[in-house]
């Protein structure tokens, strides 16, 4: 709640941080209006003074209130003292002295019911509930923002509406009511797209985002924070568009793709060190933390403790940021962070020392005392439970519980670490944490296995993998795997102890690879490297600056001599010029030389990049049990293409894309495989397909990784695309399209359907979503998808278009045929209609399918 509340009240420093110059000209304006205007003017300049200093000087803000109240109790000015009264509210929200706010809150509402002032009490009673969910009495908040829903309503405060809205969303997502609580962001939402309400807009997606996060629903989370990101780079929201791609940095971490995460974390932090907004930046250092003390090559890796101890100081770092704003929920965080980091170092010491199986070995040796390191985690966790309880934050409570009972399982005291398992296990339920259910479920086994209750260990081990691999958290599934393998080999159950541990080694593998490593690297020296390279930049300017002073000198210099002796140098001239131009003449052979060379390493480059892009399309195989009679007419303009064709199998279901990437050649060949890497990301990422939500999901992709964002200038980039999934149980295709249409045979009736007017990329219509045909299919029917290559293509007597026309024509001709003579006869077609007379001006893709029987 307090994370929250740090963030509208950060938003409003921001601001005021960005806008100082225009601030300081407001305030000197305000200040000068007092010694002029009359004194029934000054209640409402007094509360824009006010306003103005609320997030950055409290009691300036105050002192401005002061005056408004005295001076409009002076007047009797009901409506300028209600408005005060308001605003000191808000002042106190935005400084976290809730029960003080509260009371101005009443007294604004007081005076604003007593002279009827509608629109002022739809805007008091908003605050008054937030004020209630602040502090955790959401019942009464509840009945305020009712109220406040009914005022609104009733007088066509549209603004109000969605905020009434807004905060109720809010109640309801703190309740884990999700459903209820997503029917208000969404209400909320609509009523800001009226609205035209960009900050609104940005307010209502980032929350429906973090609710989602809060509940380990990822790919619906990441998909909000995108949306958010877009509106808060629209609305200038520097600060707010930090905060979001420290988010989606927070959904890969939690999906083991440290890459992406690192990236985002580091978009984060160079806009909060722009801002100088601190708890931005602190934020950041926990998350680097975080990830660097994942980054674990190996269980006696040498390099693990120099990440631990990396992980430590960021984790330092950032609790020293913390207890400089005083923020006890991310205070508690960092002390959390703290304890697992130093748990982690100590576990690698005494690793090094006695093997992987260091803390059996020191229990059965009886060595407690090399445990006492570990008091220092309990400490930290220690200290971050007070200041959990002091806010009754029972996630972190949760969270805590299960630290503190790694500490007693470590020094074997497994009776005491089940009953704080257990506790934990049931407060995470009763909040529905997935992720806090999962890791404690997995504790709870680890601990059964160690007092010899197998069974009982390989039930909630087996529950903890299924929590893991329900919110995808890979970390979850690779303890549950490794730990399941040893109680099987404890069972004496090799096979089971076998395939469990293959397991174990495939999950652990695909979290952390060589290029997980080599980012972090790529990272820490990035910022020197820049240093570097600008500094060879500006060191090179001079030298060319020296050089070109210099060759104006010696020009100089000869030209005297030359005149001076030109009539002496004339024979001598004639041979230079003579021996020059014999020179040159050598030299232009040497040029020619090399650009043969050159052409030719040129050439056979792109020959091998030839070779890498049809190796990455998948191959035909996996489908041929779905759809076994099919065709590709694949003609690139040049040695690479910018079309392309991608075919794989989900369960029992066929995706088959043909796309058409911006360009031709190796522009267009590096946008095909960046559409195959998103393609296989997707389609791995996503339990259940749709047509739309691919191509949905790769538009965001494509915006995202070409950072675009419709500006003259930028890049343009992207790509066409017909792609449908032919379910063979239920004999239905779903086709979406951008810009590329399919066409249906059926017994000789030819049956198009149109894609949407819209590329995946960048576009003015990229906000709206791909449309989803459903199309029932029968045994026989002939699918045909394809770029715009064939019929562009010139040829023919008068040198015109093949057309679509005829395109269609000729495929209701052949249908019947077998699939490999389609092919051939459309690849005769075009050719001849291309003749000798014309070239191939752009890449053909053309691929047709058979149902089956």
């Amino acid at each position: 709640m307090h994370k929250k509340r740090a963030i509208v009240f950060c938003i409003v420093l921001w601001v005021t941080i960005a806008l100082f110059a225009q601030d300081s000209i407001r305030i000197d304006s305000l200040n000068r209006l007092l010694q002029t205007q009359p004194k029934k003017e000054k209640v409402n300049t007094y509360i824009a003074l006010a306003n103005e200093y609320s997030a950055a000087d409290l009691h300036k803000a105050l002192d401005y209130i002061d005056n408004a109240i005295s001076l409009s109790r002076e007047l009797k000015d009901k409506k300028g003292e209600g408005n005060a009264f308001y605003r000191g509210g808000v002042t106190y929200n935005m400084h976290y002295e809730d029960a003080k706010a509260l009371e101005y809150f009443r007294r604004s509402y007081k005076i604003r019911q007593a002279i009827n002032d509608e629109n002022g009490l739809a805007e008091v009673l908003n605050s008054l509930g937030l004020s209630m969910y602040y502090l955790a009495e959401y019942d009464s908040a509840h009945i305020y923002l009712r109220k406040a829903l009914t005022v609104a309503g009733k007088i066509r405060n549209n603004k109000e509406l969605a905020n009434s809205l807004y905060n109720l969303g809010n109640i309801y997502n703190k309740k884990s009511m999700l459903d209820t609580a997503f029917k208000y962001y969404r209400q909320a939402l609509q009523i800001n797209i009226i609205l035209n309400d960009k900050s609104g807009i940005g307010k209502c997606y980032n929350s429906i985002g973090v609710m989602f996060f809060n509940n380990d629903k990822y790919d619906s989370a990441i998909a909000y924070y995108h949306l958010t990101s877009k509106i808060k780079e629209e609305t200038g929201d520097k600060r707010g568009q930090g905060i979001t791609l420290n988010n989606i940095g927070n959904v890969y971490w939690r999906w083991s793709k440290y890459d992406d995460a690192i990236d985002y974390y580091q978009r984060a932090s160079k806009i909060f060190e722009q801002i100088g907004y601190k708890q931005g930046i602190a934020s950041c250092l926990n998350n680097i933390g975080l990830i660097m003390e994942n980054m674990v090559k190996g269980e006696l890796n040498e390099s693990n403790l120099e990440n631990y101890n990396k992980a430590r100081d960021f984790h330092l770092r950032a609790l020293k940021v913390r207890e400089e704003l005083g923020n006890d929920l991310d205070i508690a965080g960092s002390l959390n962070n703290l304890g697992t980091v130093l748990f982690k170092i100590q576990e690698a010491r005494l690793k090094s020392i006695y093997g992987i199986q260091w803390n059996d070995s020191i229990l059965k040796q009886k060595k407690t005392k090399y445990l006492n390191g570990f008091d220092t985690s309990y400490n930290y966790y220690s200290r971050a439970l007070t200041h959990y309880k002091k806010i009754n934050n029972k996630p972190g409570i949760a969270s805590i519980l299960n630290n503190i009972g790694r500490i007693y399982f470590t020094k074997g005291n497994y009776s005491k670490a089940l009953q704080q398992f257990q506790e934990g296990l049931e407060l995470a339920k009763s909040l529905n944490n997935q992720y806090e259910i999962g890791l404690n479920l997995f504790q709870i086994g680890v601990a059964y296995m160690k007092q010899g209750q197998y069974n009982e260990s390989l039930d909630y081990l087996y529950q903890s993998l299924d929590i893991g691999k329900k919110i995808k958290f890979k970390e979850i599934c690779k303890s549950a795997y490794e730990n399941i393998s040893e109680v099987y080999e404890l069972m004496g159950d090799y096979k089971n102890s076998l395939k469990t541990y293959k397991s174990f080694i495939s999950v652990r593998d695909s979290i952390f690879n060589e290029e997980n490593y080599k980012t972090m690297s790529e990272l820490q020296t990035k910022y020197d490297t820049e240093k570097k390279d600008l500094a060879l930049k500006q060191a090179a300017e001079k030298d060319t600056l020296n050089s070109k002073i210099i060759r104006q000198q010696k020009f100089i210099l000869y030209a005297v001599v030359l005149i001076l002796l030109i009539i002496a140098g004339f024979l001598v001239l004639v041979f230079r010029q003579n021996s020059q131009i014999k020179k040159q003449n050598n030299l232009l052979e040497e040029q020619n030389d090399l650009i043969s060379k050159q052409h030719k390493e040129i050439k056979d480059s792109i020959h091998y990049a030839q070779r890498i892009q049809r190796a990455i399309i998948p191959p035909g195989e996996p489908i041929d049990q779905l759809i076994p009679e099919r065709f590709i007419l694949w003609r690139p303009r040049d040695i690479v293409s910018g079309d392309f064709y991608w075919i794989a199998r989900h369960h029992n279901r066929a995706i088959v894309v043909a796309a058409d990437c911006t360009g031709h050649g190796v522009p267009g060949a590096f946008m095909s495989m960046l559409g195959v890497t998103f393609l296989n990301e997707i389609v791995a990422g996503l339990e259940e397909l749709h047509a739309d939500i691919i191509l949905n999901t790769m538009r965001q992709k494509i915006i995202d990784s070409l950072h675009q964002t419709g500006k003259i200038g930028e890049s343009q980039d992207g790509m066409d695309m017909a792609l449908y999934i032919f379910d063979k149980e239920k004999m239905i295709v779903e086709y979406a399209g951008a810009n590329n249409p399919l066409i249906l045979v059926r017994k000789g009736e030819v049956i198009p359907y149109k894609a949407d007017k819209m590329p995946v990329g960048i576009h003015i219509k990229a906000k709206e979503p791909f449309t989803n045909n459903l199309i029932n299919v029968e045994p026989g029917d002939c699918l045909y998808t394809f770029s715009d290559g064939y019929q562009d293509q010139f040829g023919g007597p008068d040198t015109k278009k093949f057309m679509i026309k005829n395109l269609k024509e000729l495929l209701g001709n052949i249908y019947t045929k077998h699939m490999d003579e389609q092919r051939q006869i459309l690849e005769k077609t075009i050719v001849d209609w291309m003749g000798k007379d014309h070239e191939q001006i752009d890449d053909i893709l053309l691929l047709g399918v058979r149902i089956p029987g």
